[in-house]
């Protein structure tokens, strides 16, 4: 009666260790509810992220939970938030959010893909010369290449300037 009573704790924890990624992932299938042409419900994309940063807290889920989270940064950055300013803070929490996820799963392509696109949007909000500059477009460029993120890697190499000394990488018959 112990095992029993033992094995379905163990079974009940687990499930609700997921529940805020299953929460995450619910807002995630239905972000396109209450949305106008391009634009994303701010709230239903807020429910979506708080939901996946509880999920972060349970390590059986923790990287499945990054990789949802990359995505959800990405998505309200691009289809929740209008505002300069406000987008620029909300790609340098996933610059620095997707750092540390890097470090911590540094065989993940997805996390390494989608770090690497977040990153290109702080950089494009930034200031693209800046960002330059500083080594954001080689960083770009590397992660890209360890995640084998081709399309992602092309993309860059058309839409980057070739600058002699400064970013001399970009080719675009490479593209």
């Amino acid at each position: 009666m112990f095992r029993i009573v033992v094995c379905l704790s163990l079974l009940a924890g687990i499930a609700l260790a997921n529940k805020d990624l299953e929460t995450g992932n619910y807002w995630f299938d239905n972000r396109a509810q209450n949305s106008k042409n391009d634009h994303a419900d701010s709230s239903i994309v807020e429910k979506m992220i708080n939901a996946y940063k509880r999920a972060l807290k349970d390590s059986s889920v923790q990287e499945k939970a990054a990789e949802r989270l990359l995505y959800a940064y990405y998505f309200k950055g691009c289809y929740a938030v209008s505002d300069h300013k406000t987008r620029l803070k909300l790609f340098a929490e996933s610059k620095k959010f997707g750092e540390e996820m890097y470090a911590k799963y540094p065989k993940n392509k997805v996390i390494i893909s989608l770090y690497a696109q977040n990153l290109s949007l702080w950089a494009n909000e930034y200031g693209a010369f800046q960002a330059v500059k500083e080594g954001i477009a080689k960083k770009v460029r590397d992660l890209s290449t360890e995640a084998e993120n081709w399309q992602f890697l092309g993309r860059a190499h058309q839409l980057l300037p070739y600058i002699p000394i400064l970013l001399n990488w970009p080719d675009k018959d490479l593209a």
